[in-house]
């Protein structure tokens, strides 16, 4: 019975720690630790994971805008640092190993403010899904 209600307040905290509502601040100072090393290797399998689609997406012509944005400087600096990644990992190193990737999105992700708690999570990660994949 105490095994199910330590796993029952683990899954609390972490679900609180991803709520932008609340992340850590309602969680035991002594486990704060122990939750964001939870949510770091939950994270980290995550990734870890190949990911398949069965569905096959139709190649799409590129509009104007988007054959603009392929000319734009943010674009290119985007291709300089893809085409140093990839050297790095057939060299065997890693830019930024998933680690590290993880630790600094979680970060990041706790150094951002709170949302009011009225505000919905679910459209805060919507809106954010791009920082936080």
């Amino acid at each position: 019975m105490l095994g199910y209600l330590n796993k029952k307040h683990e899954l609390l905290d972490i679900t609180s720690c991803l709520d932008t509502r609340f992340k850590i601040d309602f969680i035991i100072t002594d486990k704060k630790s122990q939750v964001t090393a939870r949510v770091e290797s939950e994270r980290m399998e995550i990734q870890e994971t190949p990911h398949f689609s069965s569905a096959v997406e139709p190649k799409v012509a590129a509009t104007p805008q988007e054959k603009k944005d392929k000319n734009c400087l943010s674009s290119f600096f985007k291709e300089k640092v893809s085409r140093k990644v990839s050297r790095a990992a057939k060299r065997g190193d890693s830019f930024l190993s998933l680690k590290d990737s993880v630790e600094a999105e979680l970060k990041n992700y706790l150094l951002i403010p709170s949302v009011e708690k009225e505000e919905d999570p679910l459209t805060w990660w919507k809106i954010h899904k791009v920082n936080f994949p």
